[in-house]
Formats: structure tokens, sequence, C-alpha cells
């Protein structure tokens, strides 16, 4: 996919980093700042690692879409689909993130 920016102002300097879990370790080892989602944050932020400052404007939250092809019906399509349908579905999304 293409790199994707969000938030930052025209003209202003910015460090651009691959992934979500690189932009935590470089916010975690006080080299940048910027929005994480909260499930992310969250622990580091209790444990007084990162801190968390108030903004003027709250960014809104994005809607995501899990997608495949109609045609396909393969194991791996019928695992991932009954993984999606449990309640617990996006804690699995969490566990490639760095813990404390």
């Amino acid at each position: 996919m293409a790199p994707k920016t969000i938030g930052v102002l025209f003209g202003q300097d910015n460090l651009a980093v691959p992934n979500m879990r690189c932009k935590l370790e470089y916010q975690v080892a006080g080299i940048g700042f910027g929005f994480l989602p909260d499930f992310i944050a969250r622990p580091y932020i209790d444990a007084g690692v990162l801190v968390e400052k108030s903004v003027i404007e709250h960014r809104q939250q994005e809607e995501v879409y899990l997608a495949w092809r109609s045609d396909a019906t393969g194991e791996g399509l019928k695992w991932w689909i009954e993984r999606m349908k449990q309640a617990d579905h996006f804690e699995a999304f969490k566990i490639a993130l760095p813990r404390q």
C-alpha cells in the first residue's frame, strides 16, 4: 500500500516510519510524538512511559473494513471468517505489538 500520513500540516516537518510498531518504539524512545490508537498507547501511558497530552481537535474514528474475493473458498479463508466472528477478534491484532 502507498504510504499514508494523517494530521500533518503543510510544510510541517515529520519523521515517517514504516508501521505502527516502529512509531510506538520511536515514541517510547523519545524520538517522536504523535497520535497512537488508545489500545496501543494506554499500557505505556499507565506505566508512565508515554505522556497523554490534550489536543484542541480530536481525530475522528476511522472505519475498518475486511474484504475478500467472493469466489475464494479455501481453508484459509474459512479460518479467517470464523476468527473474525469471535467476540475478541481484534485482540489478536494486539499481540504483534511490543510489550512493556
